[in-house]
């Protein structure tokens, strides 16, 4: 009797965990933007209430805290691009270099490994000369697969499609936090009432 009633409640947690992940994973789309919101809305918070002590309405604290994340945010991304970009103006010179490694580690390999590595070329070139030329059989042709050009609008889908939804995210968590922003002391009281001041 004891077994049977100890075996319930653990399915039950699992049932429960399982439909928990597949909810959080179906609906991944919305929670994301909306975890971030939340997070942006905690950090810019501050700067509204602090712009809100120096009489600014609140409208116009919610604008300038956003424009002033969205700022550096821009800024931050402008600086990793820059040291991608910069980064990759200078792999040429690293190959150069690495070059140069190379050709010096194979002047102190001239030894033996080298000797070996030319008589195993040269093995390989008799075998290949050796070895018979396989050629298609009569009568059959050679056949290429030749893709058809890409149109314009294939190509503005193959550009512009993978922008989309990093940008939907950023607009959908803008809109989130701008509102959240607003609405602050409202969202507070009514989750309190929502989880009850016991729960709190």
């Amino acid at each position: 009797m004891n077994g049977s009633g100890q075996v319930r409640p653990t399915a039950t947690v699992l049932l429960t965990v399982v439909v928990v992940v597949a909810v959080l994973r179906l609906a991944q789309d919305l929670f994301i933007p909306l975890a971030l919101a939340v997070l942006l809305t905690f950090l810019l918070s501050p700067i509204v209430a602090r712009l809100q002590h120096w009489h600014f309405n609140r409208l116009i604290a919610v604008i300038v805290s956003l424009a002033l994340a969205l700022a550096l945010m821009v800024g931050v991304g402008d600086v990793i691009f820059g040291q991608f970009s910069d980064l990759a103006h200078q792999l040429p010179q690293y190959e150069l270099h690495l070059r140069e490694h190379i050709a010096h580690l194979r002047g102190f390999m001239r030894g033996g490994i080298t000797d070996s590595l030319d008589a195993v070329d040269r093995l390989t070139a008799q075998i290949e000369r050796l070895s018979p030329v396989t050629g298609l059989p009569a009568g059959v042709q050679k056949v290429e697969i030749v893709q058809p050009r890409a149109s314009l609008l294939e190509i503005a889908r193959d550009v512009v499609g993978p922008l989309v939804k990093p940008l939907g995210w950023a607009l959908a968590v803008m809109v989130l936090v701008a509102f959240m922003l607003l609405r602050l002391p409202d969202l507070r009281e009514r989750l309190i009432r929502l989880l009850g001041p016991r729960n709190l």
